[in-house]
């Protein structure tokens, strides 16, 4: 009797011990990690394409950049550049007619207002808003080559604010959308255009 009654019990014994061997370990999941946000950009889609130039890479960054001519006709730029040969590059300029030469950074200022913008024309003389992107191939195409048309897209400055380093003055974004020109008459259509750059390059002036 006492043999009949510790069979049983060495059977669920067994049993419980096959049950605790072949419990799975519990699997850790790693948090996902956070894609890094770029500081300054340039993004579009260009012809179905879509175009994104950011300071992400060591090698690409954003600048501020201002040239005049003898006419009173000063241009402030905002640049993604990337010095590597075959390398996408973008940007936009402004465009402004003073009556004199420009001394003044608060006259650069001026220039750049919360607020929607017409598309500039140097070579028609028409001031305003340019688009530039210069492809992989190193094509120049801008939004003014060809002074016969006049742009119907959209440009407007989101956010102008202070900066914080020594580059620029401001930082600005914006949106916009336009057609691009190449020197052999080619056109390319650029939608969803933003760009978020340094503005305002004071350099020299009081």
């Amino acid at each position: 009797m006492k043999y009949i009654l510790f069979l049983p019990i060495v059977i669920l014994l067994s049993l419980y011990s096959c049950k605790k061997k072949s419990t799975p370990a519990p699997v850790f999941t790693p948090a996902p990690v956070a894609a890094p946000t770029p500081n300054f950009y340039f993004t579009a889609t260009i012809d179905g394409e879509s175009v994104d130039i950011n300071d992400l890479s060591l090698t690409a960054g954003s600048g501020a950049g201002q040239s005049a001519s003898a006419s009173g006709q000063h241009e402030q730029s905002m640049v993604l550049s990337n010095p590597l040969a075959g390398a996408e590059q973008a940007g936009v300029f402004n465009v402004k007619t003073f009556p004199g030469s420009v001394t003044l950074c608060s006259e650069v200022e001026s220039m750049f207002k919360v607020g929607t913008y017409v598309y500039a024309n140097p070579n028609a003389g028409i001031d305003g808003i340019g688009v530039y992107y210069i492809d992989a191939g190193g094509m120049y195409w801008t939004s003014y080559l060809d002074s016969n048309i006049v742009q119907g897209g959209k440009f407007e400055i989101l956010t102008h604010t202070a900066s914080t380093d020594d580059f620029s003055k401001y930082v600005s974004t914006a949106k916009f959308s336009c057609t691009l020109f190449d020197p052999l008459g080619n056109t390319m259509q650029l939608t969803n255009g933003e760009i978020k750059s340094r503005s305002v390059n004071c350099l020299s002036l009081n």
